[in-house]
């Protein structure tokens, strides 16, 4: 990926049906779209997932924005963690949720599924009444449709205006 001063969105999991895989392949685009940086870390446990994620693999190779890194590498998951500003985590269900959690630990802002562990640890910046805006700490939607991650991202949420200094902590 190249060196410049774009937001870098991550994904470090499974790419499965429980992780949302479907919402994490409409992320990739809709990131490049907003003139942001994505990078992936993940493995497929279907073999017609793995196809997918290879084309994309081989089709965005050339995209200086853009690396997809298929297989799983503890010592490069840490990286990103450590690099990327925001980390998305589109769980179908959940229970618990570490992603996220790791995340934060590095300071990433995470933006999560409304479902599970991910919804008991991520309070939404914008809109959770019950939480003080110093416990703010990451974005959640709640739609399993490409919608929900594009309304993160469009209106209150943009690239240029996402409040990631506000978020790290």
């Amino acid at each position: 990926m190249q060196e410049v001063d774009k937001p870098i969105v991550a994904f470090i999991g499974r790419l499965d049906e429980q992780k949302g895989v479907h919402l994490v392949h409409h992320a990739i685009y809709y990131a490049l779209q907003k003139d942001a940086q994505f990078v992936l870390l993940g493995s497929a446990t279907e073999s017609s997932i793995n196809h997918v994620f290879w084309h994309e693999k081989q089709y965005l190779n050339d995209n200086p924005d853009c690396h997809l890194e298929l297989g799983f590498n503890e010592e490069l998951s840490h990286l990103i963690y450590a690099g990327a500003d925001m980390i998305i985590v589109p769980s179908n269900y959940e229970p618990c949720g570490l992603t996220q959690m790791i995340g934060m630990r590095y300071g990433t802002v995470p933006v999560v599924r409304g479902v599970g562990g991910l919804v008991s640890t991520v309070f939404d910046w914008d809109y959770d009444p019950q939480h003080p805006v110093e416990e703010r700490n990451g974005f959640v939607f709640y739609q399993t449709d490409f919608g929900g991650w594009s309304r993160q991202w469009s209106g209150r949420s943009t690239c240029g205006s996402f409040p990631l200094s506000s978020l790290r902590r």
